[in-house]
């Protein structure tokens, strides 16, 4: 539960993974392998992934060139696509599979010779200051750019000025003395332009369309002087590197030298695979940009043929349909306009209505429920991920209508946390979400900051109001509510 932030007995019998017999004939051979995979013996994962990993953005868009305007080659690729892009999550799934199977062992293996209370400092502790994960590298690079423009007049006024971010680029691009933010910036949206704060969401721009969020970290870096989080990240890889060895002296005092081996090969691997999940879920999400690409280009395309009214209409549209729609669209096109039509009207309806606190079953039928009133509620329990205790205001961060010029120091409340949201952890003093475990997204980049965090904490964003006072404790993975602003 605390690793994957949720509880199978919460989940209704259907929505359990079907189970195998409980003895199958690959068993054996599936156990032996993860095994040598976890002990170091064999490196087949890292291998597949390191091939992903070296893909360029050029490498995604071979073959597919959207001026040819042919919608059936444009599927063609989208097809090609989602095929690659299934492979690279099966691959991330098992390089998370491996990361909480080694963190699961690890925990177990530390229990037979630390206090609880020990070890789960110890957890919190052990992946700090990872600088080589790919979201915690595109912090410091928004930071870089801000540092860059500090002290170029034409590059800073803008930035601080302008609104419109296509304004303020054009404004670049216009003076000389901004020659060399110019080529930093694009270089910055050559790597992570595929990064947006929804960034598994098909119908949302990613950075190189709108650098919004960009523009507006690197304006509160540079009004509040926040310091370079490299510094940060370098006292908590000491820090995680220290509980290793403290951890390790501890084991070989007993004299269990077997024991201390494994552990090492343990630690190993579970920064490796944590490493490799991190950093495929960010070549995950370049196909995602990709994808998103094709289809406003398809869109376009049907569009300019009139069997839709605009090109972001492709997104209410399923596959099949789309591929219906480009194989008759004499016989499909009228009637899909009703469809998207309703489609759209829905969608309105839910981005701007709060989802019941709970669903429960009666009679076979499953009904929404709201939990009783929260004002007399002072404290509030998850899962402690990230050590440290801190004390401020709350700022609630609303992932679906969007909303994220955070003020510096506020504690960050969120129902998840995507990659591209990250950039904030750089002014942020905390972090609370509703959902997650010790090895999501948020708890691991969390611990790279130092940031105290607790995650799995049901109805958090409804029950905490903006700017109220609270504490995050990142130790016992409790939230301590204060009084609410007005």
């Amino acid at each position: 539960g605390r690793v994957l932030g949720f509880e199978f007995h919460l989940c209704r019998p259907d929505e359990l993974p079907t189970r195998r017999p409980r003895w199958h004939v690959m068993d054996p051979v599936r156990a032996l392998s993860f095994w040598l995979e976890m002990l170091g013996f064999t490196e087949v994962l890292p291998r597949k992934a390191q091939r992903w990993l070296n893909e360029s953005a050029a490498d995604r868009h071979v073959g597919y060139r959207a001026e040819d305007g042919d919608p059936e080659a444009l599927l063609h690729h989208i097809d090609q696509t989602l095929k690659e892009t299934g492979q690279l999550l099966g691959l991330h799934i098992q390089c998370t599979s491996m990361a909480f199977g080694a963190f699961g062992l690890l925990d177990q293996l530390v229990r037979k010779v630390q206090d609880p209370l020990t070890v789960q400092d110890f957890e919190g502790k052990l992946l700090a200051g990872f600088e080589g994960i790919s979201t915690v590298q595109q912090g410091i690079a928004i930071w870089d750019l801000a540092q860059a423009a500090r002290h170029v007049p034409c590059v800073l006024e803008p930035l601080l000025t302008m609104e419109s971010a296509e304004q303020m680029i054009r404004a670049w691009q216009g003076c000389a003395e901004a020659a060399h933010m110019v080529v930093l910036w694009d270089s910055f949206v050559a790597r992570f332009g595929h990064r947006s704060t929804q960034e598994f969401e098909l119908s949302v721009a990613h950075w190189d369309e709108d650098p919004s969020f960009v523009l507006q970290t690197m304006r509160e870096i540079l009004i509040h002087n926040r310091p370079d989080p490299r510094e940060s990240l370098r006292r908590q890889e000491e820090t995680g590197q220290q509980a290793v060895a403290e951890m390790l002296q501890c084991i070989r005092s007993q004299g269990a030298m077997p024991r201390a081996w494994l552990f090492g090969r343990l630690v190993a691997s579970y920064r490796d695979f944590v490493l490799l999940r991190e950093n495929l879920k960010y070549r995950l999400v370049g196909r995602f940009n990709s994808l998103r690409k094709m289809f406003l280009a398809l869109g376009r395309i049907l569009e300019q043929r009139d069997w839709i009214a605009e090109c972001d209409d492709i997104f209410y549209l399923c596959h099949e349909e789309i591929c219906r729609l480009v194989a008759d669209p004499s016989g499909v096109a009228e009637g899909l306009k009703s469809v998207l039509a309703q489609r759209k009207q829905e969608h309105q309806v839910y981005t701007q209505s709060t989802a019941p606190d709970i669903w429960v079953t009666l009679d076979g039928q499953e009904m929404p429920m709201n939990l009783p009133d929260w004002e007399n509620v002072t404290t509030l329990h998850g899962i402690g991920c990230s050590p440290g205790r801190v004390t401020g205001l709350a700022y609630i961060l609303d992932t679906v209508r969007g909303g994220v010029a955070m003020p510096p120091g506020r504690i960050l409340v969120a129902p998840f946390i995507d990659p591209g949201l990250t950039p904030l952890f750089m002014t942020a003093a905390g972090l609370v979400t509703e959902i997650g475990g010790t090895l999501s997204h948020g708890a691991t980049v969390a611990r790279e900051y130092g940031l105290p965090a607790v995650v799995r904490v049901p109805h958090v964003t409804r029950i905490i109001k903006d700017g109220q006072q609270i504490t995050v404790d990142g130790f016992t993975g409790v939230v301590h509510l204060g009084p609410s602003e007005g």
